[in-house]
């Protein structure tokens, strides 16, 4: 192959390696926010589902059991998530993971939620 072939070669694998990268990232953002948005609901420390707790919507709100009103949510750089209520109160849950269907977090304790 002639030199400049081989620069050709390497700019455009490059190239394609950079697209997939940014294509990527703009899927799938934060793959902790594409897996929180749905409904969530309590679960007892026996496995049991209590009751439904929060639904997550893409646009960025929720709905909180037994609060009014539609409120909005956000996760923050350290795998905190932030809820912030109709009336403005804001709640932190942190050290948020989520696996298959089971969300785990503290917020005043342990906090286990299960998406149904």
């Amino acid at each position: 192959m002639k030199k400049t072939t081989k620069e050709f070669v390497i700019v455009l694998v490059a190239l394609c390696i950079m697209c997939m990268v940014v294509l990527g990232i703009a899927q799938g953002g934060n793959n902790l926010e594409s897996k929180l948005v749905g409904s969530w609901y309590e679960v007892y420390d026996n496995g049991e589902v209590e009751e439904w707790a929060m639904s997550f919507y893409e646009d960025g709100t929720c709905e909180i059991n037994d609060i009014y009103g539609t409120g909005s949510w956000t996760i923050l750089e350290d795998n905190t998530l932030k809820v912030t209520d109709f009336y403005g109160q804001t709640y932190l849950i942190s050290n948020v993971e989520i696996q298959g269907n089971e969300l785990t977090g503290e917020a005043y304790g342990s906090i286990r939620w299960r998406k149904q």
